[in-house]
């Protein structure tokens, strides 16, 4: 609550270009370094919005592009880096166990990962260095880095819009986001499995048959 009404009352006070500007450098930030309190700027940028001193639709644009280049920055020092960041002998104050879940999410599920990204908890801020050391395709995972940060952005910049005369709910909000995103990234993984269950099962069909003609049961 104190850090919602603080980072309102200073981005109150600034031009609209300068509020944009801050916006966009918290939202880089929070995929660089993930202290940083991304969604809350957001959040607060749509409260300024609801005062009329900044347009909504600019928001969620540039919080979009802001998480999105954050994103992909990561991804190249994954991609990069690779060899460094897997070598548990360097690095030691790396988060090790959070950059394994994400490599594990990335090598079962693939890009969808990327595209949920901002909504799981926990490993979102390693999904991005996960995909570059899984060498994942770099326009698929901008696109879709670019379409859970513009969901995200959306979802939680409206909700500061139509709830700014309303910040004890905004910071109770601001607090449940992560069991939200802990239910959704249940949601999510359970929808993935069963796709791939699917999937699987379609691709041994075919094979099934080819078998059974070319041995076909005796007289």
């Amino acid at each position: 609550m104190e850090l919602l009404t603080s980072l309102y009352d200073w981005l109150s006070s600034l031009p609209p270009g300068a509020v944009y500007a801050v916006l966009l450098a918290i939202c880089y930030l929070e995929n660089v370094i993930p202290p940083v309190p991304g969604d809350v700027a957001i959040v607060v940028a749509g409260m300024v919005a609801a005062a009329g001193a900044v347009s909504l639709p600019v928001v969620v644009a540039l919080a979009a592009v802001g998480g999105t280049a954050g994103f992909m920055t990561v991804y190249a020092a994954g991609r990069f880096f690779a060899g460094v960041l897997a070598d548990p002998a360097k690095l030691r104050w790396l988060p090790r166990g959070d950059i394994r879940r994400a490599e594990a999410y990335v090598a079962r599920f693939g890009t969808p990962v990327v595209a949920a990204n901002r909504f799981l908890p926990g490993v979102r801020a390693v999904i991005a260095v996960a995909a570059g050391m899984s060498r994942l395709a770099p326009w698929t995972s901008a696109v879709l880095a670019c379409v859970s940060a513009t969901v995200w952005a959306a979802l939680i910049a409206y909700a500061g819009y139509a709830l700014a005369d309303n910040r004890e709910t905004l910071a109770r909000m601001l607090e449940g986001f992560e069991y939200t995103g802990l239910v959704l990234s249940v949601v999510l993984g359970v929808a993935l499995a069963a796709w791939l269950v699917r999937a699987r099962r379609r691709r041994r069909r075919p094979a099934a048959a080819g078998q059974e003609t070319e041995n076909p049961p005796g007289p």
